[in-house]
């Protein structure tokens, strides 16, 4: 939608000379002569003069003159062949001064890390990005979540291919630091990181309905764990698995019961590397794996046992 060019002339002299004698009596109480014979009265009637003068200027810029406002905002000479050109190239400047640029809040660092992306190769395009404020996920270490941190900004970015090499990862990263780092705040600290992944193994046992084949049904269970857990088009809500949500036994029952031919889940097994990520229930049965808020969830489906309803 083009920009409406203002008409900057819309006073006449009669409306200046009404308006500054309606002010009058706010800023000078004793002043009640107000007839064209009063001095001031006079200047009043001399300023609305030149102010309409001034007006009329406004709205007859010479192309010459906005040029040179042009070069002002840009920097550089426009080239230009006729008045529309020229009108073009004002209207584009002034469209771009209105894009946001400056990073402040978590959304803007979001935005601004999906517009990095967009000069990267499509192999290589940003997917998500979630901003953490406040903390410091380069210096990340097992026992330091390197929370609360002022001034520290977190953005971790989800590639094209999630599991896309380190090389790759690496290569996006230092492109979102670089347009970050100029439209960040002088004070803040931006660090990139790539996405961080719980490794989590899953066994399941599942009874099948008469009749089905294994094959199909494992085929069918791999496919739905999968999708449930992608980075990209998995989670409760099917855009991806959010970042920090732990994962429940829960979870894999619903999921595999909802496949065709399942009668039921017998068990649901989870192998971590470490255990202190379980959480268990008072029954001493594992019913959750823990995420950190930074983390998502990388699953291996590692053993799946079928038995048929009798």
């Amino acid at each position: 939608m083009p920009l409406t060019v203002p008409n900057l002339d819309d006073r006449t002299y009669a409306d200046l000379v009404r308006e500054g004698i309606e002010l009058i009596p706010r800023y000078g109480r004793r002043w009640t002569n107000h007839n064209a014979a009063d001095p001031g009265i006079t200047f009043l009637e001399l300023f609305a003069y030149l102010t309409e003068i001034f007006l009329y200027r406004l709205d007859r810029v010479s192309d010459a003159n906005k040029a040179m406002f042009l070069k002002l905002l840009t920097g550089e000479q426009p080239s230009y062949q006729n008045h529309r050109d020229l009108d073009d190239q004002i209207r584009e400047c002034v469209l771009e001064l209105r894009r946001p640029f400056r990073a402040i809040t978590c959304e803007d660092f979001e935005r601004l890390a999906f517009e990095a992306s967009g000069g990267i190769s499509m192999s290589r395009a940003v997917r998500r990005v979630h901003c953490f404020p406040r903390w410091n996920l380069e210096a990340f270490t097992e026992d330091d979540q390197q929370r609360d941190r002022p001034g520290h900004i977190s953005v971790i970015f989800v590639p094209e291919n999630p599991w896309a090499e380190e090389n790759t990862v690496q290569v996006i990263r230092e492109e979102i630091k670089k347009y970050l780092e100029p439209r960040r705040l002088l004070t803040s600290k931006v660090h990139v990181v790539g996405p961080r992944y719980f490794d989590l193994g899953l066994r399941v046992s599942v009874e099948l309905l008469p009749g089905l084949g294994r094959s199909g049904a494992m085929k069918s269970i791999r496919e739905e764990l999968e999708r449930f857990f992608d980075p990209l088009r998995g989670g409760p809500q099917g855009s991806g698995w959010p970042f920090g949500r732990s994962v429940y036994v829960s979870d894999v029952y619903r999921r595999l019961e909802d496949i065709n031919g399942v009668d039921q889940v017998t068990a649901v097994r989870f192998d971590v590397h470490d255990s202190t990520r379980l959480r268990r229930n008072e029954l001493d049965e594992i019913v959750e794996a823990e995420l950190r808020a930074d983390e998502l969830v990388r699953v291996r489906i590692s053993e799946i046992s079928f038995e048929h309803s009798g």
